[in-house]
């Protein structure tokens, strides 16, 4: 979804108020995507400085489905949006380089004069998570010999005396990193 802000530039301190729906499911970075659900509609408030500059805040809620940083298993986040942004139409977006600098760059979700609000709000998500998420604080992880998820119980690798990478891909990956990474 695309939202026009250009009626508000003609008119300085002019405001537009816009709820818009987050229309996407997902939300990636590299190699790792995350399920995302919108628990309430995206608050826009666009505030007119003059035909250039503006700046406009953005509220709202979600849950992601991230995996746990030791288990894997699927942990629902919590993320809120409450963002105010600075916009000058006037700069190059290579001339944006100082931090001082009160206005950012916007090439990712402006174009012209309309905000990509999916666009906004996935980028919005993305730095609003956490690095390392937990499915609990006492989270036992992954056996580092069978792959086995010790949450669920524990595992044979202790009685069977080591482990046996025969149908297991968990130590199949073991072993070969063992066997390229060996000391010398």
């Amino acid at each position: 979804m695309n939202i026009d802000f250009s009626s508000i530039l003609l008119v300085p301190g002019k405001v537009l108020d816009v709820k818009a729906k987050y229309e996407k499911d997902c939300v990636g970075f590299l190699n790792e995507t995350y399920k995302t659900q919108a628990l309430s509609d995206i608050e826009f408030s666009f505030k007119s400085r003059d035909r250039k500059h503006f700046s406009f805040t953005a509220k709202g809620k979600f849950d992601v489905t991230m995996p746990c940083s030791r288990c894997l298993d699927d942990v629902v986040v919590p993320a809120e949006i409450d963002v105010e942004r600075f916009i000058d139409l006037s700069k190059n977006i290579n001339d944006i380089k100082d931090e001082s600098d009160e206005y950012e760059d916007y090439s990712g979700y402006i174009q012209g004069t309309e905000l990509d609000v999916d666009a906004f709000i996935s980028c919005e998500i993305l730095s609003s998570l956490p690095m390392k998420v937990l499915c609990k604080d006492d989270c036992k992880g992954l056996c580092p010999k069978c792959g086995k998820n010790l949450n669920h119980g524990a595992c044979n690798c202790e009685e069977k005396g080591g482990f046996e990478p025969e149908g297991n891909a968990f130590a199949k990956a073991l072993d070969i990193y063992n066997s390229y990474f060996k000391e010398v």
